[in-house]
């Protein structure tokens, strides 16, 4: 086999207080980087013998494998010696008996119990299938979702859940969770940005073996918000072989997204197949009889029936249509109010506490050329520029904003976006949009900047 030479920038050298561990990190690596038929085969029950005088001794369980790592695999396995050691070793092979053969203290042993602190209280607790109101635009996602709580792997695998935010995506995957513990069964519920940290804290520390453990050992997985995984390839790698060795195993896989899978091809083709391979459903706005359902499921679990009359939860059925959270932000506006006030709700207060953005919104259909049109008067630049090529700070920046208004108003495809300003990639676009919500979120400033364009679009 010939040697793979690494690029500075995939691992950092590894700085190893205990040399047992160095072999543990090698092999975290080379998981993600041979087949698994490879690495089960020759690579899974070496162990670490020795790291003295340069020269590193790793202990293979017969003559076999012992040949074939040094006639074969030692081009690949040297590499990840020295990246992840920092300099030069020579790597020596021992036959040391399959009895004898001990992995690295740092490896979680098979018989171990799932302990890890990441995810023992990583369920909410008000997140359950109780809580969830079923109606027509989120029935199918909610039957699904049963079904796998109650028969794991057996009929949906894997479940993806995907819609915009706060229509219950999350919601659905901790009710899972919940249920599955109450089978005895070990549930795991992670974001993607917890994975992808755990997954580079564990390669940088050589604890890949214990990472692996606590993600293939559980009997469900449950990952939210997958499209973060756009970018980041080595992690992306590390799941793509969690999520084999955990299907193949027979465990259940069930992933929340804000996109349909044809938009989730900014992530590796094998991931995206994999995961169109189980079942698909999506999560709608709420209907106004779904809406009056929620606020009032809500107030009853807060003993407040009475706090609001009918025609109230009507007007704020109506005006809070964007999604969940907007629509329980909304009463809690009025019962925080009612509380610090002491003072009776009555139409007239609701509709000075929430203003009719609805009709707002519904009152224009805002197109591409409007946007175009804005930030071109905004940040006194040509339309032509903005579909251009020019990267300057200043064009750049309009261009990003005008991407993420098209998405947000305009209710534009990130195709189509990206066709529309000079034919860009959708994944240019996708980019584009999040480093726009993120500065959105970040800066205050940038905030109101922004709050005030999409007003003018209205």
């Amino acid at each position: 086999m010939q040697s793979i030479k690494l690029e500075s920038k995939e691992l950092q050298p590894y700085k190893h207080e205990d040399p047992k561990s160095l072999w543990a990190a090698v092999l975290g690596s080379l998981q993600l980087h041979v087949s698994k038929d490879c690495f089960d085969t020759w690579l899974s029950k070496t162990s670490f013998v020795s790291l003295e005088a340069g020269v590193l001794t790793i202990g293979a369980p017969n003559t076999f494998v012992a040949e074939m790592l040094e006639q074969r695999l030692s081009g690949i396995v040297l590499n990840y010696v020295q990246k992840l050691a920092g300099s030069e070793l020579i790597l020596n092979v021992e036959v040391v008996g399959a009895a004898s053969v001990t992995v690295s203290e740092t490896i979680v042993q098979k018989d171990k119990p799932f302990t890890s602190k990441a995810f023992a209280h990583g369920l909410f607790h008000k997140f359950t299938f109780s809580d969830f109101v079923v109606g027509p635009s989120n029935e199918l996602a909610h039957a699904a979702a049963m079904a796998v709580a109650t028969s794991p792997a057996n009929k949906y695998n894997p479940l993806l859940i995907y819609s915009s935010v706060g229509l219950g995506k999350t919601h659905l995957l901790h009710a899972i969770g919940h249920n599955i513990a109450t089978l005895g069964l070990s549930p795991v519920y992670v974001t993607t940005e917890e994975f992808t940290n755990q997954y580079i804290s564990a390669i940088r520390s050589g604890t890949t073996e214990e990472f692996r453990f606590q993600y293939r050992h559980a009997d469900v997985l449950l990952i939210d918000d997958i499209q973060f995984l756009s970018g980041k390839e080595q992690t992306q790698e590390g799941f793509f072989h969690t999520f084999n060795a955990l299907h193949l195993a027979g465990k259940q896989i069930v992933v929340a997204s804000d996109r349909p899978i044809q938009e989730l091809n900014i992530l590796e083709k094998r991931i995206s197949s994999r995961l169109a391979g189980g079942l698909v459903v999506d999560l709608q706005p709420p209907s106004i009889e779904t809406r009056l359902a929620i606020l009032k499921s809500k107030l009853s679990r807060l003993n407040k029936d009475d706090l609001v009359s009918g025609e109230i939860l009507d007007l704020i059925a109506n005006r809070a249509s964007t999604n969940i959270r907007e629509l329980e932000g909304c009463l809690n506006r009025i019962i925080a109010y009612a509380d610090l006030v002491n003072q009776e709700i009555s139409l007239e207060i609701v509709s000075q506490l929430i203003p009719n953005t609805t009709e707002l919104q519904e009152s224009v259909t805002v197109t591409a050329k409007m946007v175009l049109d804005l930030i071109s008067k905004h940040f006194d630049v040509d339309n032509r520029d903005i579909c251009g090529r020019n990267r300057s700070s200043r064009l750049t920046k309009a261009r990003h904003i005008a991407m993420y208004l098209l998405r947000k108003e305009a209710k534009m495809g990130f195709k189509e976006i990206g066709m529309s300003l000079g034919g860009r990639d959708h994944s240019t676009v996708i980019n584009a949009c999040q480093k726009v919500a993120t500065m959105i979120s970040n800066d205050s400033s940038f905030h109101n900047k922004v709050q005030v364009l999409r007003k003018s679009l209205r």
